[in-house]
């Protein structure tokens, strides 16, 4: 970046989502927009284009937060399991990978996501989980059985109880 905020990024090819690296947890992309339109979510083409301007990257430190416990059927709280939050409306792999958070609990059997952006999530609450399994389409298809439904605003802290899901 330069004294006026002005940045450069070099090398890029295909379609590109923009991140800003290096970001204190404190801190997230609240938009992105080029020529006056949001394209926060949406891959940009870069093609072969020689150069883009007019994107405007705003920043917001005002983080939306969802924790909460997991209980079994018998309504009894885990201490070993994995949240998986997922957008509520399906989305393209590429697209909704931005929006996949998952949680492990900690010695007190409670799970905390930040980051979330602004819009309606699934949650699930299951046993356990591969490493990048969330990455699998099939898998969140899966997932979407035995989730709750929960809309979240930008800076909004929100409790949310989950019911392990069996066979998951």
């Amino acid at each position: 970046m330069d004294p006026d905020n002005n940045f450069k990024i070099t090398g890029a090819l295909g379609r590109v989502f923009f991140a800003v690296p290096g970001l204190p947890p404190t801190w997230m992309i609240k938009s992105v927009t080029l020529d006056g339109a949001n394209i926060t979510d949406v891959p940009l083409n870069v093609g072969d284009r020689r150069s883009v301007s007019d994107i405007r990257v705003t920043l917001t430190d005002k983080i939306a937060r969802v924790n909460g416990y997991v209980t079994d059927a018998k309504g009894q709280n885990r201490s070993a399991y994995v949240v998986v939050i997922q957008p509520a409306d399906q989305k393209e792999p590429a697209v909704a990978a931005r929006f996949i958070k998952v949680a492990r609990p900690d010695t007190n059997g409670r799970f905390e996501v930040r980051g979330l952006r602004p819009g309606r999530y699934l949650a699930t609450a299951i046993e356990s989980m591969e490493q990048n399994r969330h990455r699998s389409p099939e898998f969140q298809k899966e997932l979407r059985r035995g989730a709750r439904e929960f809309m979240i605003r930008e800076g909004e802290t929100m409790s949310l109880d989950l019911r392990l899901t069996p066979g998951l």
